[in-house]
């Protein structure tokens, strides 16, 4: 939701921190409204059904000469848009009216998760790719006033959250991840540094680190020549390997249910290991560290030390310092149109055709 809330400020404004809602959580309360509303029109559909039964269509104006055959209807419209803007109104909607720079201190840092197919393997548990996430967003939770972009890659990258310092988004954009961002299969490590790199601020050369999170299945020479530049540019790489040398299978899913293992072009089945050398190597030449994600532990604790290692730069941020209310128009619009439901007035047969 917030992440939709942001999308929807930057489309109409400009800026993704120019609109928002105080109290996000009132939107669960639609849920109710939407099952009252569905209640409502199996109800309809229950009576129109006995009514039909009982009288023909064409006679139901002369049987139920006091019956309007809209009143019901008009009646559940104007109480769904009075809810509606009544939630809206406790939401508190939110327009930002001054922005300043505010300075802050702390690192730059890119975490380029790997969504390829391979990263559904379960032999870390419940698998890879889950694994992966739930590692990014406990580092998240430790982080200070740092800056967090994301990237995403398979066999193509592209960077799904610029850098920001708003940790709440940052995690909400972390949830949508799924091995269907990308349609190109494939795991392309240097793609993924090569956004990585770009997605740093230009105007920091300090206290940059990007977090490769992998299982580096392919082999990739020219990543490590992107290492060798990024170690040279200070951008540290901190490669956090996710699988087992062992291997595993790949769970295939249609519709969110398990269909089989994948399987190659001669049919038979694909098993993917950890490639831990171009992992390793990557981490060496720029100047980083590898761990490796098991089953019994992340490895979160070195890599987060690893990270507050890294020399803090101050940095200026453009943030709205203060807000304006607009929650009462919509209170307004709320009680007027629930008022106006009230002096629609009912009588038995109001249910429409």
């Amino acid at each position: 939701m917030i992440k939709l809330i942001r999308d929807i400020s930057y489309s109409w404004f400009g800026d993704a921190d120019f609109f928002r809602f105080e109290r996000v959580a009132m939107f669960w309360f639609f849920i109710i409204i939407i099952l009252v509303g569905g209640l409502f029109l199996y109800q309809k559909s229950s009576k129109r059904k006995r009514l039909n039964g009982m009288v023909t269509k064409a006679n139901h104006g002369f049987v139920f000469p006091v019956w309007n055959s809209k009143r019901g209807s008009l009646k559940m419209i104007i109480w769904f848009l009075g809810m509606s803007f009544l939630l809206l109104g406790l939401a508190n909607p939110q327009f930002g009216s001054k922005k300043e720079e505010v300075k802050q201190k702390g690192v730059d840092l890119v975490f380029a998760l790997d969504v390829s197919k391979s990263m559904l393997a379960e032999d870390i548990k419940p698998n890879r790719l889950e694994r992966a996430k739930h590692a990014i967003s406990k580092i998240v939770d430790r982080l200070g006033a740092d800056r967090i972009a994301i990237v995403v890659f398979a066999g193509d990258a592209y960077l799904q959250l610029p850098l920001t310092s708003d940790h709440g988004a940052a995690k909400m954009y972390l949830s949508e991840i799924s091995t269907d961002l990308i349609p190109v299969g494939g795991t392309d490590v240097s793609a993924a540094l090569k956004t990585s790199i770009k997605a740093f601020s230009k105007e920091k050369t300090k206290g940059r680190a990007i977090i490769l999170i992998t299982d580096g299945e392919n082999h990739d020479t020219e990543a490590l020549e992107i290492a060798k530049k990024c170690g040279k540019k200070e951008i540290s790489i901190y490669s956090l390997g996710i699988g087992t040398t062992k291997g595993s299978t790949i769970p295939e899913y249609l519709n969110g249910r398990k269909i089989g293992l994948k399987k190659d072009k001669n049919g038979s089945t694909v098993v993917t290991k950890i490639n831990e050398e171009l992992l390793m190597n990557i981490a060496d030449l720029s100047d980083g560290k590898y761990v490796r994600s098991t089953n019994q532990s992340l490895g979160l604790s070195f890599l987060f030390d690893q990270i507050r290692g890294l020399d803090q730069e101050e940095y200026g941020a453009k943030k709205f310092s203060l807000y304006e209310h607009r929650f009462v128009y919509f209170l307004i619009a709320g009680f007027v149109l629930l008022v106006l439901n009230s002096l629609v007035f009912d009588n038995k047969f109001k249910e429409s055709n």
